[in-house]
């Protein structure tokens, strides 16, 4: 049949709507009936991919430390219904390079607030907001790539393999590319989280100085 869509309005799903996002998913995991193949957690172009994950990944530890009794037996809690499997990010391969270069806030791109419900007052840095959904992906999926000439898609890789070496980068046009490659690979794992947030402070420590 067709797939369920469940939207989470009214919030982000980075911050306030994150523990109902995890709470949904492990909802949908755990229902009776036909085993889900998936879950797809879509976040808008200007979602910031780590928090979510780091939700997910708190999530499991905390259920993973839990203790229940069951008669007189003290045991482990069953360990959560979801979990991350593949991160990816998809990179309009014909806007990156320029906003990779550019130094506006995300309130001042006219394109994110129309199309991607970004307040004009948001004061994040457009290039920050790129770097860190490909620093935390398994899966870059360079969109696009048919509009701009092999000279800028090779700096375009060249730039997404510094940012983030060990993730696979796949060539697409209109978004097709085959399931195979982002869903059901394996490629999370939760030590992925501990790195990113160690390279987040270490960042912001370098750049405070």
């Amino acid at each position: 049949g067709d797939p369920e869509v469940i939207a989470l309005d009214n919030g982000c799903v980075c911050c306030s709507l994150r523990d109902d996002l995890i709470a949904q998913c492990n909802l949908l995991a755990s229902r009776d009936g036909r085993p889900l193949d998936g879950i797809v957690v879509e976040g808008s172009g200007i979602a910031e991919p780590l928090p979510i994950a780091i939700g997910f990944v708190n999530h499991e530890l905390q259920k993973a430390a839990e203790r229940k009794y069951v008669g007189k037996t003290l045991v482990k809690s069953a360990p959560p219904s979801s979990k991350i499997d593949t991160l990816v990010t998809v990179v309009d391969s014909e806007r990156f390079l320029s906003d990779y270069k550019s130094c506006i806030a995300i309130g001042e791109s006219k394109q994110l607030v129309k199309f991607e419900g970004a307040s004009d007052t948001d004061t994040r840095k457009v290039v920050k907001l790129l770097v860190d959904q490909v620093e935390c992906a398994n899966v870059i999926v360079l969109n696009k790539s048919a509009l701009v000439s092999s000279h800028q898609l090779d700096e375009l890789k060249v730039i997404l393999s510094s940012l983030n070496e060990g993730a696979t980068q796949i060539m697409a046009n209109y978004g097709k590319v085959e399931l195979s490659q982002i869903i059901a690979t394996g490629a999370f794992s939760n030590d992925m989280v501990t790195r990113q947030r160690f390279g987040s402070a270490r960042a912001g420590a370098f750049q405070s100085t």
